[in-house]
């Protein structure tokens, strides 16, 4: 620290000087010439003179904590400026202060699964490997009920988002994600990562006041109570406060702040090679440097492969072998501190692609996580520390090579890239494979709530390094999913093939497997303008995706996963991690499905089918034009299913009360009060009816009168389907229509003594319904209850009258 040196500092000055004066009266003493009496040490002064200065034993550390190398002599007699003395810049602080204005750079580090929890996941894989080699029968599946669609149209809020939701809620124990500050002085401050967005990555400048920890202020009021007579500085009230809180794993709380995010690169970065300090902390005493530099070049190897040359490899400029000793490795802040001290380095690795790299190989507490790395982008470089005892269970043991956790590292490194992790949205339907997004959590004890119908694992892509095939001992890492790939500025062309709807309704692609390394090997499909892509793989079991170590039949075949900023979540069922073949998958609030048609050792053929925004209306249906406007007009919402799809219903008839609640918002004011015309008729609705002001507004705009009960009573019959009849005389009510209807009826089956006569008519003459012609002539068929498909096609030709 550097308040403590400079109290050493001050102590030894005090010695040195009374050593001299004691020298001086053992001894005659010459006549000084005039020039050097001013320069004698004085008690009082010694502190402060250069000549006390040059005298100080030097420890070859600067008051600042740079190494010292190769300073220049200074001349006999030479003017000499004072020496910077960070004292001269303290105020008087008699006890703590309770916030700190603090400035520097951001290192930020995503969440990670706890090396306990990683070794429970790997049993429960081992037993599931089990299964799929059929020693044991899979337990049975839990049921879950097929939620009938009801179609009532305020079964979904006209406001409500159909986006994705992303929240995670993790299966795996995780220890907590950090967010670590270097202010401009080199201290690194750990900052409550609540106070950071999370789309935040490494590398923003931070601007803001943070609250001194409880350890931090007992710590400073210790330190002014040892050296009462030095006045901290507030560099050395934010080191104390900073070392305080590291060592307590105490969060500095952020009561305001500006961030500037660091400058995204664009997305076809140039070529660059990478470099790395290497430090290995382990209690061996044989050299093991062999065994990390294998490590580094498998390291390199991947990542230059998967992104395509951008990185063009990484460099190891040497590599330290150090003994654990008494130094808690567990601690990455500890070994990153020491880390950087062996390569001389005051600050935080980020810029210029380099990186430092600390391996260990200890047995930690078991809530601690295997590995860390904080997220910058592709050439900034970053600090990675990994637990290398993952590859035997967290435990310290021999018989396994440090390459066998080769993933891990390779992990930690894609963070520095600028990589989030790669989850799994794990949805259970009733058809296999054919599942729609959506989200719920798990239960307050971790275990998964069989009630709901999906889940996130934020870790739980099972071919991806950045998820959990980067757990424990893989023999191969396997290839990065195509959207990562993407996400990294790998150019798409030759790679990715784009779906969009405007190419046609149905479109067929052939993909190369992703782990080929060649030709088309993902569709990125284009659901509609402005919505987020998903995108489409093969993962067939060979090459660079053979022999990983959950590398089982249900996990080949094609994939659906999604980014959302580099994040990549695969959606999946619990039972099927990939489609086979005649399979198919759509996205929540999408409007595209995936269906394989088939696949071989090398190759799958997928078909992507465009459809509107409810996913029983395709896009090129007969009323698909009229469906979608409805929604789009905000007039129909559909019905969200168990799957949490949302569907319209076309071929089911159409309810009076859903007819009402069309209307209302195709026409009335946003401001309508129901009430003025006094007590709605209708005995069967209630002031408490959920479409109560959408029917009281029908009878007072005198839309509808209701239907006459044989006891004289009037009744709306909310539930009952609409008539065509019926129908056409809303919708000639609704427009306030005034028509005199033709002598002769243009519908066999309507006579001109009909009660809708001039309804039905006039809707034939705005060209709203033509009927049907057919042998006999052209037909209204008016006692046929309405559909809901028929009914978009009425409202949407009324409203552009």
């Amino acid at each position: 620290m550097k308040f403590w040196r400079r109290v050493f500092a001050v102590m030894l000055a005090a010695a040195l000087v009374g050593s001299f004066g004691q020298a001086a009266n053992a001894a005659p003493q010459a006549e000084p010439p005039p020039e050097a009496t001013e320069q004698a040490l004085d008690p009082e002064l010694g502190s402060e003179s250069d000549d006390t200065e040059a005298d100080e034993v030097d420890d070859g550390v600067t008051s600042d904590g740079d190494a010292v190398d190769g300073d220049e002599p200074v001349e006999t007699g030479a003017e000499v400026a004072p020496a910077a003395d960070s004292s001269s810049e303290a105020a008087e602080i008699e006890s703590a202060p309770e916030t700190l204005e603090v400035s520097g750079t951001l290192k930020v580090f995503p969440a990670e699964p706890t090396q306990e929890s990683l070794k429970r996941r790997a049993v429960a894989e081992a037993e599931q490997a089990n299964h799929e080699t059929g020693k044991e029968d899979p337990p049975a599946a839990t049921p879950i009920e097929d939620q009938r669609f009801e179609l009532d149209p305020e079964d979904v809020p006209l406001e409500s988002s159909l986006s994705e939701l992303y929240e995670d809620t993790e299966p795996l124990e995780m220890a907590p994600g950090k967010v670590l500050l270097e202010t401009d002085d080199g201290e690194i401050l750990p900052l409550d990562p609540s106070a950071v967005d999370e789309d935040t990555a490494g590398g923003a400048t931070f601007v803001g006041t943070v609250a001194v920890t409880p350890d931090g202020v007992t710590s400073i009021d210790e330190a002014i109570a040892e050296s009462p007579e030095l006045a901290l500085s507030e560099s050395e009230i934010v080191e104390i406060a900073a070392e305080s809180a590291l060592a307590a794993d105490e969060t500095f709380v952020v009561l305001e702040s500006e961030i500037t995010p660091l400058p995204v690169p664009k997305a076809a970065s140039a070529s660059m090679m990478h470099s790395a300090d290497v430090v290995f902390f382990t209690n061996a005493s044989a050299s093991q440097t062999a065994a990390v530099q294998e490590l580094m070049t498998l390291t390199s190897d991947y990542w230059k492969r998967e992104s395509g040359g951008l990185v063009a490899g990484i460099k190891v400029n040497a590599i330290k072998q150090e003994k654990v000793g008494s130094l808690n490795v567990c601690d990455e802040h500890a070994a990153w501190k020491r880390a950087r001290e062996l390569f001389n380095e005051r600050g935080i690795y980020y810029g210029a692609a380099k990186h430092l790299v600390v391996l260990i190989d200890q047995k930690c507490a078991k809530e601690q996580a295997t590995g860390w790395g904080d997220t910058y982008n592709l050439h900034a470089g970053g600090e990675t520390w990994t637990n290398l005892s993952i590859r035997h269970d967290g435990d310290v043991k021999s018989g396994r090579p440090l390459k066998d956790a080769v993933s891990v590292l390779q992990h930690e490194i894609g963070h520095n890239l600028g990589l989030d992790h790669s989850g799994a949205r794990i949805c259970a339907a009733s058809g296999v494979g054919d599942t729609a997004l959506a989200h719920t959590s798990y239960s307050s004890d971790g275990s998964k709530d069989l009630s709901k119908l999906c889940y996130d694992d934020g870790y739980g892509d099972m071919w991806g390094v950045m998820g959990y095939s980067s757990a424990w001992r893989d023999a191969n890492t396997p290839a990065l999913p195509i959207a990562q790939k993407l996400a990294l500025g790998v150019p798409s062309s030759g790679i990715v093939v784009d779906a969009k709807p405007a190419a046609g309704v149905t479109q067929r692609f052939t993909l190369n497997a992703t782990s080929s390394n060649t030709g088309i090997r993902g569709v990125r499909v284009q659901q509609s303008a402005g919505s987020e892509p998903f995108f489409v793989e093969y993962r067939n079991g060979l090459g660079s995706d053979s022999s990983i170590n959950r590398n089982w039949p249900k996990d080949k075949g094609v994939r659906v996963h999604k980014i959302r900023d580099a994040y990549s979540i695969e959606i999946r069922t619990p039972q099927e991690t990939a489609l086979s073949k005649g399979q198919s998958m759509h996205p929540y609030g999408g409007r595209a499905r995936v269906t394989v048609e088939s696949t071989t050792s090398t190759q799958a053929v997928v078909r992507v089918d465009f459809y509107t925004s409810f996913t029983d209306v395709m896009s090129n249906d007969r009323f698909a034009g009229d469906i979608q406007w409805m929604y789009d007009s905000k007039i129909s919402g559909g019905s969200i299913q168990a799957d949490r799809s949302v569907v319209y219903g076309p071929k089911v008839n159409v309810s009076r009360e859903a007819v009402a609640a069309f209307f209302f918002r195709g026409y009335a004011p946003a401001t309508y009060k129901p009430g003025a015309k006094g007590k709605l008729p209708f005995t069967d609705i209630s002031t408490t009816h959920k479409f109560y002001k959408e029917i009281y507004w029908m009878w007072e705009r005198g839309i509808t009168t209701g239907t006459k009960q044989p006891d004289g009573t009037v009744k709306y019959l909310p539930s009952d389907p609409l008539s065509r009849e019926a129908m056409a005389a809303f919708i000639y009510r609704v427009k306030g229509a005034k028509y005199t209807p033709p002598a002769k009826s243009p519908f066999v089956d309507v006579p001109t003594t009909s009660q809708f006569y001039t309804h039905i008519t006039w809707m034939y003459a705005k060209g709203i319904s033509t009927g049907t012609v057919t042998t006999s002539g052209r037909v209204y068929e008016p006692k046929v209850d309405t559909t809901r498909e028929v009914m978009a096609p009425f409202m949407r030709r009324a409203a552009q009258l």
